[in-house]
């Protein structure tokens, strides 16, 4: 059986009994030490003015800001996937976008803006919680791997199997941006080389998060270049 689709604004179609469950399950896995982040820090970066005139607008929804789980139900396709909100970097995302794509384009961005109505991270752990779920139980026919879900039915973190290139919690970056009339869309999958924690403090875990930053800007960066944009 498929998984169920929407997250937690949608918890109404699901049983009270199966609410409850998945509460339990999710709950007791040891991965879910709550919402806190912590703060992934890019040592020595300086956000200074424009030197070309490139700006960059924030028009991200308010969802894209927050941090939190998609869902707890185990039946839904978006149960184990955690969005990263604003503070889980500093600087801001954005920040680093406008550095990174001003000092790799230069002045084939000089006074130009780009407006950018969408930046996630998601952290997708819902295969490693399914494995070591010890309550799963006959709610574990009602969930399929990951990696076998369809896109449409995931709300963000979707990836597929030709997208990982290691066993472990893949971090998903996803953009929309605008720029000379032009619409680009980045979806970055990062795998990393262990075990991520589920905050983003630790030197290797914030490393790791700036490092998948840095992939899909990378991917932007070229689209932009490629379009002569």
């Amino acid at each position: 059986m498929a998984c169920m689709g929407g997250n937690m604004r949608h918890l109404g179609q699901l049983s009270v009994k199966a609410g409850r469950i998945a509460a339990v399950a999710i709950l007791a896995a040891s991965f879910l030490t709550g919402c806190v982040t912590n703060t992934a820090v890019l040592q020595d970066f300086q956000d200074n003015p424009s030197k070309i005139g490139f700006s960059v607008v924030d028009a991200r929804p308010d969802d894209d800001k927050s941090t939190g789980f998609l869902s707890f139900m185990i039946s839904s396709c978006d149960y184990g996937i955690r969005e990263l909100g604003d503070e889980a970097t500093s600087p801001s995302r954005l920040e680093i976008l406008r550095s990174d794509m001003e000092a790799a384009l230069k002045e084939q961005l000089a006074n130009k803006t780009m407006t950018v109505s969408h930046y996630a991270i998601f952290f997708n752990i819902n295969a490693i919680l399914r494995n070591t779920n010890p309550y799963t139980g006959g709610l574990a026919d009602l969930v399929i791997s990951p990696h076998d879900r369809q896109k449409e039915d995931i709300s963000g973190g979707w990836y597929t199997r030709a997208d990982v290139t290691t066993p472990y919690s893949p971090i998903i970056v996803e953009i929309k941006a605008k720029l000379d009339a032009k619409d680009y869309t980045v979806h970055s999958v990062y795998s990393p080389q262990e075990e991520l924690p589920q905050t983003f403090g630790t030197p290797y875990a914030a490393s790791a998060l700036l490092e998948a930053i840095r992939k899909a800007h990378h991917a932007l960066i070229d689209e932009v270049r490629g379009s002569g944009g």
